[in-house]
């Protein structure tokens, strides 16, 4: 057997007609894979992109094949219930002619077999997968497994447990994070946990009633804010900033039904804008490791049944000042997941900027993957929080997140070394690093082991010193006078670090 693991991101769709979806799908591809694309193994590649053809959405996938071959296509969806009992159908396209159709038999995240095996042409496939609605089709992931006869048929397999096997727990717990290096000057660095917590993305037009009713065991609260914008001018879509989602945002919070132990929560907007809509659910609780499930229906027409809810990464905004740009980073520990960024403020606490994407040029800098998150705004109010989860129940994971001021540098933190706590003296709880005449490092301790050398980074992360030698004293006198970070390596990692002046 041979499997492949198809991972997609979704940047500009692009509106068009039936006439020119064929064009318009393989451009989309095309440049993504060329641009944004990652190449996953020797035939499989990830576009970046999704196609609105007619009332359908698609999203898009770029395959390459060395010799034609058929194959049997695993796909982990999302489906909801109708108000008739059916479920969300979504259509197969291969090369812009649409193949066969995916018919689920429940609702809620769960992977499915496209009924029939899908024949790939030597070279260049387009695949597409769309839903018409007012739904995205979110995809966790698509797997390609080599198709053996006419008998290996294979079925659809629901997540049991979304704790379980796709959402197995990851490293670490969900206790406070605490910042690991570089906080109090420029740069701010945290090792994070992302659970999975129920997420769905909406394409809504301006004007239309949207009634959202959740109902479940737990308390919860509901957020609903724009997430992407139609322009008017281009038929394209763009990211609103965080003054713009000032009033395109809007939470609600569950209240116990009276007479039984039901947690419901109701919320009821007009949508003032057309965009693309996300809807986020996490418990009321700000306690550490709580989750249970949900049931969310949309105007008594789309239900999700079991969704799965549990406890964020919350990290304090503090240091995120008014009137200042700031970026935020997600840097997952492994390729492919996909995180979840939200900043929430105001004094509502609702979602005022978003990502589950990274630009590619971000993205090459920064060393990571453009199914990474990143976010560039300024805020005009103090954000209270950054909260973090899972975009689907297959990207749980562990990552890092560094929060700066803007600058044009790329972050060192997230290139060359991996993050860990400071190590200190266990009994004096002193620093090792300290600076003789201004002009040199000096490192107690006698173990040769203990360091193999010192790097110094500016107070906007930037690199400007580096000695990999084993020393006890490293002459610095060529650094201009600044205040910088020292950072003692060993074995690639940081193992302390110190603050200090140089005059």
């Amino acid at each position: 057997m041979r499997k492949s693991l198809l991972k997609f991101h979704r940047v500009i769709p692009l509106k068009s007609g039936a006439a020119l979806y064929a064009m318009l799908t393989l451009l989309n591809v095309l440049n993504s894979a060329k641009i944004f694309g990652a190449e996953l193994n020797n035939s499989v590649f990830y576009s970046d992109s999704y196609t609105i053809l007619d009332e359908e959405v698609i999203e898009n996938f770029l395959i390459t094949v060395y010799t034609r071959e058929k194959v049997v296509m695993d796909v982990l969806i999302c489906p909801a219930r109708n108000s008739d009992g059916s479920f969300t159908e979504y259509d197969v396209y291969l090369n812009n002619a649409r193949v066969t159709s995916i018919n689920p038999t429940s609702s809620g995240w769960h992977n499915i077999i496209v009924p029939v095996p899908i024949s790939l042409n030597k070279g260049e496939n387009v695949l597409g997968i769309g839903v018409r609605g007012h739904e995205v089709p979110d995809i966790g992931y698509v797997r390609t497994t080599e198709w053996a006869n006419e008998n290996g048929g294979a079925a659809s397999h629901p997540i049991r447990n979304l704790y379980g096997e796709l959402s197995e727990t990851p490293d670490g717990d969900m206790e406070p994070a605490e910042p690991l290096l570089l906080s109090g000057s420029n740069e701010t660095v945290y090792k994070v946990v992302l659970p999975y917590t129920f997420t769905k993305l909406f394409r809504w037009n301006e004007g239309e009633i949207i009634d959202i009713h959740t109902t479940g065991e737990l308390g919860h609260m509901v957020d609903l804010y724009i997430f992407q914008c139609h322009s008017d001018m281009t038929h394209t879509i763009t990211y609103p900033t965080s003054a713009q989602m000032q009033g395109l945002n809007w939470r609600a919070e569950s209240e116990i039904k009276s007479g039984s132990s039901v947690h419901a929560s109701n919320l009821k907007i007009r949508v003032p804008k057309s965009g693309f809509y996300l809807v986020t659910m996490k418990p009321q609780s700000l306690a550490p490791n709580v989750s249970g499930l949900v049931e969310m229906t949309i105007n008594s027409e789309l239900t999700y049944q079991d969704c799965a809810i549990s406890s964020c990464r919350m990290i304090p905004a503090t240091m995120m000042k008014n009137k200042v740009e700031y970026e935020v980073f997600v840097k997952m520990n492994d390729a492919g997941k996909r995180p979840l960024l939200r900043i929430e403020g105001n004094a509502a606490s609702r979602v005022v900027g978003s990502s589950i994407q990274c630009p590619s040029d971000v993205a090459a800098g920064a060393d990571m993957a453009t199914t990474d998150a990143y976010l560039r705004q300024t805020y005009y109010f103090s954000p209270e929080q950054i909260c973090l989860s899972a975009y689907t129940p297959a990207s749980v994971g562990n990552g890092t997140l560094l929060i700066r001021k803007y600058t044009e540098q790329s972050p060192t933190s997230l290139k060359g070394y991996e993050l860990q706590y400071a190590q200190k003296d266990s009994e004096e709880n002193v620093s090792r690093i300290s600076v003789s005449d201004n002009r040199t490092i000096v490192i107690a301790g006698d173990d040769a082991q203990a360091w193999d050398g010192i790097l110094l980074t500016d107070m906007y992360g930037k690199e400007v010193f580096r000695n990999m030698q084993y020393k006890k004293a490293y002459d610095v006198s060529s650094v201009p006078s600044d205040y910088y970070t020292i950072c003692l390596i060993q074995d690639g990692k940081i193992i302390e670090n110190k603050k200090i002046w140089l005059h």
